[in-house]
This record gives C-alpha cells, sequence and structure tokens, in this order.
C-alpha cells in the first residue's frame, strides 16, 4: 500500500502550499468539514500549524468560507478557485485557493500567497479610478481608439469638441464622426500609429481651432491628446503677419564717404514707390527725394562732419514720385575705411507707425 507522503512526493517540493482532502463524514448534516489526508512543507508554513490527520476548518476556521464550493467540485468535478483570508497574527494574509477533484472523495487544493499581487491590484486599479478622473476632468479632449479606430472613451472636453454625447460615439469610428477639413491630419496620424506602432506629436485644425497633438499606441488601440493651442496659435499668426510686414518695410543700404555713394538693396524700390532703384547712385539722388524741410538735417546726418561714433538715428518725410508723402526711420553706424569711412545703415517705414505733426522737424539722436 503507497503512504499518503510518498504519493505527494512531488508535492512536497512545490513552493506553493498543497492540501489532500477528504470529506469528513462525521460532521453534522449542515457542517463542511475536510480531513487533512497531506499538506506540504509550504502548506504548513502558510497556514502556520500542522495539518495532517486535522479537521481543516477546526484548526483554520476562517477558510470555512470555501466549504460549500469545495463540496460541488466533489459532487461535480468542476474545479474552483478564490481568494481566502487567513490570519497570522495580527497580520492577515490574502491566499488563492484552486481546488479539483483528483478522484472520488478526494480533495485537491493548492495555495498560494497572493497578498501583495493583490495589493498591487487593487492599488492598480485604485490609480486606473483616479487616472480616469483626471481624464475626465481634462480641460482638454482625450480621445480613446481600438485597433479598428472606433470609439471606446472620450471625455467630457473630447464630447464637447466632438457635440455628441459619448453615447452616442461608443463604438462609432473615428473616419464617421471626426469631421476632416484643412490642415487636419488626426486619422493619417491615427493609421501612421496604428501601423508603426510608436507615438507621434502633430498639429492638429478642426473647425476654427488648433490643437498640439499626441497620439500613443496601446494594446490594440490608440489613445490622443489633443491640447488646445487656438490662443497660442493666433499670437504666432499675427508676429508672423508682423514680422512679414517688417521685413516688407524694411530695406539696408551701405553709403561711402567722402565719394558720397550710396548703395541700395533691390527692395529699396518700394519704399519710394519706384520700380527699380540703381544698385549704387549718388547720395545727392537719395537727398532729392527727402522732404525739402528735413533734408538739410539729413545731409549733415550722413557727411562727414555729421557723423559720430555713436552713429545715426533719424526720422523724416520723403515725397514720392506719385506725390505720397511718407515717413521714414533711417539708423545707421560708421566705421573707418581705407582713407575714408563707410556707413551701413537700415532704413524703415513707418508711416503707419508714427502720426506725428509734419511740421515738426526730424529728431536726430545717437544709437546707444
Amino acid at each position: 500500500m503507497v503512504s499518503p507522503s510518498s504519493r505527494y512526493t512531488l508535492e512536497s517540493l512545490n513552493s506553493d502550499g498543497f492540501l489532500a482532502l477528504r470529506q469528513d463524514e462525521g460532521t453534522p448534516p449542515d457542517t463542511e468539514d475536510f480531513v487533512c489526508e497531506y499538506a506540504n512543507p509550504a502548506a504548513e508554513a502558510l497556514l502556520a500549524q500542522p495539518l495532517l490527520g486535522r479537521r481543516l476548518f477546526t484548526a483554520r476556521p476562517e477558510l470555512a468560507l470555501a466549504g460549500m464550493a469545495w463540496g460541488q467540485v466533489l459532487s461535480t468535478g468542476v474545479a474552483h478557485t478564490c481568494i481566502l483570508e487567513v490570519k497570522r497574527g495580527p497580520v492577515t494574509r490574502q491566499v488563492r485557493a484552486r481546488a479539483a477533484r483528483v478522484e472520488q472523495g478526494l480533495l485537491a487544493v493548492w495555495l498560494s500567497d497572493v497578498t501583495e499581487s493583490e495589493r498591487f491590484v487593487r492599488e492598480t486599479a485604485d490609480f486606473e479610478e483616479r487616472m480616469l478622473a483626471f481624464v475626465e476632468c481634462m480641460p482638454d479632449p482625450f480621445l480613446a481608439l481600438d485597433g479598428r479606430q472606433r470609439f471606446f472613451y472620450v471625455n467630457g472636453a473630447a464630447e464637447r469638441m466632438l457635440g455628441k454625447r459619448r453615447q452616442a460615439l461608443m463604438g462609432r469610428s473615428l473616419s464617421e464622426e471626426y469631421p476632416e477639413g484643412p490642415g487636419s491630419r488626426l486619422r493619417a496620424q491615427v493609421r501612421h500609429v496604428l501601423t508603426r506602432g510608436l507615438p507621434v506629436d502633430f498639429e492638429e485644425r478642426l473647425h476654427t481651432r488648433a490643437f498640439q497633438a499626441t497620439a500613443v499606441p496601446m494594446d490594440q488601440g490608440v489613445l490622443v491628446y489633443l491640447r488646445d493651442a487656438t490662443a497660442h496659435q493666433q499670437v504666432t499668426d499675427s508676429m508672423r503677419v508682423l514680422d512679414a510686414l517688417s521685413a516688407a518695410s524694411m530695406t539696408s543700404w551701405d553709403l561711402r564717404l567722402p565719394e558720397r555713394r550710396l548703395h541700395w538693396e533691390r527692395e529699396a524700390a518700394a519704399h519710394f514707390a519706384l520700380d527699380t532703384i540703381a544698385a549704387e547712385e549718388p547720395l545727392d539722388a537719395f537727398l532729392a527725394r527727402v522732404h525739402i524741410e528735413d533734408r538739410p538735417v539729413v545731409a549733415q546726418a550722413l557727411s562727414l562732419e555729421g557723423l559720430t561714433s555713436a552713429g545715426v538715428s533719424l526720422v523724416y518725410r520723403v515725397r514720392l514720385v506719385n506725390g505720397e508723402q511718407r515717413r521714414h526711420a533711417l539708423r545707421a553706424r560708421a566705421s573707418p575705411l581705407g582713407k575714408g569711412w563707410r556707413v551701413l545703415g537700415v532704413l524703415e517705414d513707418v508711416t503707419g507707425l508714427r502720426r506725428e505733426d509734419e511740421a515738426h522737424p526730424p529728431r536726430e539722436h545717437g544709437l546707444s
């Protein structure tokens, strides 16, 4: 006859607990208990007492919660798994118990201490709940799409962006519910993430709003976060317009003294309403375009006698060939060149920026 201990030799080496139990026929009808035929070292260590030959629920009453289910396992042969709490002094451990019928009347139960993993699961679930609450309260839209680009979560901001409640969006495809207009790249970027499995950052436009978007791959889907950048984009667009206008209203020039020869950039013609302007012309040709009342001050500032180490800064009027009067700002610095001087400067049309009384003479001050 094979002894129980030799029958369970392999289980004696198992790092998880193992119990071989037989239903106790001597217990009252309304009481379910099992006699322990074998307990491996890991089980006795986990339950903190010897169990061989003892009634299990009498020895460890907290395990009795599984009694009815284990009785069903013996009756039906259908395995059962549950989490039980086992007290060890002041500490309560969570133990996963997997029960299976081995033969008629014999129940095998494997015990695993899952306290830490259960705590991890709980903490993960708590974290996910907190994160979901955070995502729900975010002021920016957040979308979750499955592998077929169907919505399975949108936060409140996304509902407002799309103009629909989430109940109407769930299960619907991105192509059905996300209008693709000029500047929209979201659909293409989602397909890219699903194909490549790599996150992408991109700019997105929807109706009149601009977004900085991030799409991140997840298990069989994509998460999309859109940060509203409309105000920032409006400022950026305005600055680009101003930069373009500023660039268009400025030109540089190069004056050689005592030769009094002036070199212009090609764009300078527009400042005087000319189709073209000579790349090089006498200084007097430029002074002839300056308003007659401002001409003496400008001529003095651009002469050898008027140059200073601090430079030149003037605002003056010019008379265009079409009769229009405009206001120009001139700034320059001089540096020695051979036996003479080289004056490098910038000319800017400030007509739209300055509205001073034209009777005032041009102002002159040194550049800092």
